[in-house]
């Protein structure tokens, strides 16, 4: 009987672990979904990827981005932006990270438009190919944290999360399943202690 107890709760502790996991990946999730919703974008949070912008920006630099009205984008600004309006064999498959040059407004379309550059001048000697226009822009960069997207780049890159959280999960239950041995064998020392001072009458 007690031992059936105690395997109903490794197996409850196990299943607690489990849960625990997808909560805290859960909160990742929902941590993202406050940030667009409070910076009015969708892409609140970019990691830097190549040297573009260096030595302003470097690869694995996390930015925290910001939507603004239009006119409240500056020569000046680090914007992040699709680049749709690029050539289709220079345009990257993903946001790029760039500095504002040069803003004018087109009254036809009633639209502002922003010429970006990168800051590195030996990869980027000359502004970008394209005017971006506003439905383009993510937002303005409002806050940098060095270096810490380093791991999630290399996460990306070798497409090794989904592998890495496996393998926790895994462990965190293995490692709960042998801490339950030792607790039983406890637990079975002083029964047999308490056996031993009372003796049961026959």
């Amino acid at each position: 009987m007690m031992r059936t107890q105690e395997k109903s709760r490794t197996k409850k502790e196990v299943i607690e672990v489990v849960i625990l996991i997808f909560i805290l990946i859960g909160g990742v999730y929902g941590i993202d979904a406050a940030l667009k919703f409070t910076l009015n974008t969708s892409k609140p949070v970019v990691v830097v990827e190549g040297h573009s912008m260096e030595p302003t920006l470097y690869e694995g630099d996390i930015l925290i981005v910001k939507k603004v009205d239009p006119e409240k984008i500056q020569i000046g600004d680090i914007i992040v932006f699709n680049p749709s309006t690029w050539p289709p064999h220079i345009r990257p498959n993903k946001p790029v990270v760039h500095r504002v040059v040069d803003i004018k407004y087109n009254e036809e379309n009633d639209q502002y438009l922003y010429l970006t550059k990168g800051d590195n001048n030996v990869t980027n000697p000359v502004p970008d190919p394209a005017w971006v226009p506003y439905e383009d822009v993510y937002g303005v960069v409002i806050f940098i944290i060095p270096r810490v997207g380093i791991i999630s780049l290399w996460l990306r890159r070798t497409h090794l999360a989904p592998v890495i959280i496996g393998v926790l999960i895994v462990i965190m239950i293995v490692l709960t399943l042998m801490e339950k041995p030792e607790e039983e064998t406890e637990e079975q020392k002083e029964e047999e202690i308490k056996s031993s001072k009372f003796p049961s009458l026959h």
